[in-house]
């Protein structure tokens, strides 16, 4: 018995009925057998088959390659826990699903093979005063966040190429340190939050999907065991309303139906308008501008962003961000959480951060990323995103402006912890649960901005 990919549900529910073997399998040959259809799965499923299902279950729904990723991970490791806790009743389908899961997670781009890491930061302050052309350690004397030029383009690509010093300034100071550098040892860059952020507080959503093609392009080869965080960027999308005006807001409903005058287009109709009387007005109004701050990562070829759910009172100024730059329509705008978000007045379908959040399966680990106030906001008070899923996360990553690494790391015993902080002059911390806190050096990054922060490698759990 053998599957190709992980089975549906149903299929796998059928397959496992018996535990000893006579699944869906032994069904279909009694079936051929007595002319008839499989009898159905029996009732009373064995409660230790739940985590498994549920997984399977989760897989089905599952669109992302991340999501795919991080839930056939965990798959794995649930039929290795049932084999163990369950050696008297382990059928041909559980056999096989643990063969599927295994082949599926080590022929992953990301599987694993690294034992070590070494982290490095960049230390650069978040804030700079444009006019001296410095950074102060006290952020009230710095107004101008990264400020490179007034076009949003040319800025995005002045603030690229000082992250690619920073970077290569890293790497020349792990082999400076004569730090054990090999392909089994993993290296993190990390960069604060809010580095990518245009004139007005945000960028346009295509400026931002330019940045890590960009880093790619300015790094070129060579990185193959480098995991980066670029920091976060911003990028703001303003959000339109069509309701109709003669109900008011949220008292109808707006359907789009075919334009008599032109069969190829639509047009609006209030719910409630049957002809009767004057037309309704359907009028088309702005909510405000939908704030994305996102995590740009990226590991050998692979790119993934993780959104910053929790949006914190200094994030913005005046909670107002400038959308539409250099247009008619340019102005300040209420700022919207991202939409999906616990803040967002438009829901996601998952609330398992697996399932395109902020749990990743990259560099063949399961990695954390919190954005600033994710450390410790989420359904769980005083509890990060991330923590409901510490027992399998071996490194938590937390690129941030005005954060710090809390005393409940919600990790696997001897997991990573990491976090950069664009305060002041700028900042980075480790942690290593269950561990003494190794010491960092901190080295200027020639002709560019800010430091590099190098922690000597640690072991990672396994």
């Amino acid at each position: 018995m053998r599957y190709e990919t992980i089975p549906k549900f149903s299929v796998w529910l059928a397959d496992s009925s018996a535990v000893l073997g006579k699944g869906r399998v032994a069904q279909m040959a009694a079936a051929f057998q007595s002319g008839g259809l499989p009898n159905p799965a029996p009732q009373g499923r064995s409660i230790a088959f739940k985590p498994i299902d549920d997984l399977i279950k989760l897989h089905e729904k599952a669109w992302s390659l991340m999501a795919k990723r991080n839930i056939a991970v965990d798959l794995d490791r649930a039929v290795a826990k049932y084999m163990r806790d369950n050696p008297q009743d382990i059928s041909m389908a559980m056999v096989a699903l643990k063969e599927v899961t295994t082949r599926i997670v080590r022929s992953s781009p990301s599987a694993s093979k690294y034992a070590n890491v070494i982290c490095t930061g960049w230390a650069i302050g978040c804030n700079y005063n444009a006019s001296t052309g410095m950074t102060y350690a006290n952020s009230l004397y710095n107004p101008d966040y990264f400020a490179h030029s007034t076009d949003d383009g040319s800025d995005m690509g002045t603030k690229c190429a000082y992250m690619v010093k920073a970077i290569h300034a890293a790497k020349a100071a792990i082999s400076t340190r004569g730090l054990t550098d090999n392909d089994a040892t993993l290296k993190v860059f990390l960069a604060p939050e809010f580095y990518f952020r245009g004139k007005n507080g945000a960028y346009s959503p295509d400026i931002v999907a330019n940045i890590i093609p960009r880093m790619q392009k300015e790094l070129g080869s060579g990185w193959r065991d480098w995991l980066f965080v670029f920091g976060t960027a911003i990028a703001s999308i303003v959000d339109q309303v069509t309701f109709c005006s003669t109900c008011g807001f949220g008292n109808s409903t707006i359907k789009f139906e075919r334009n008599p005058g032109d069969r190829t287009k639509t047009i609006p109709k209030c719910s409630k308008d049957l002809g009767v009387g004057p037309p309704h007005a359907v009028v088309t109004g702005e909510y405000g501008a939908e704030v994305q701050n996102v995590a740009l990562v990226h590991h050998a070829g692979e790119s993934f962003v993780v959104a910053k759910e929790y949006v914190s009172g200094i994030d913005y100024k005046g909670n107002q961000v400038n959308a539409l730059p250099n247009t008619p329509e340019e102005g300040l705008r209420t700022v919207l959480a991202p939409q999906g978000s616990h803040h967002s007045r438009i829901q996601s379908l998952f609330n398992d951060e697996r399932m395109g959040g902020c749990i990743l399966n990259i560099a063949g680990l399961t990695v954390g990323l919190e954005v600033c106030l994710d450390h410790i906001a989420s359904t769980t008070p005083n509890l990060g995103r991330a923590s409901p899923y510490s027992s399998t996360i071996q490194m938590l990553l937390i690129p941030s402006y005005g954060m710090e690494i809390r005393n409940l790391l919600y990790c696997r015993p001897g997991g990573v912890v990491f976090n950069v902080d664009g305060r002041g002059l700028g900042s980075s911390d480790m942690a290593v649960k269950g561990a003494v806190k190794p010491l960092k050096t901190r080295t200027p990054v020639p002709g560019g901005r800010g430091a590099v922060e190098i922690w000597p490698p640690v072991a990672l759990p396994q």
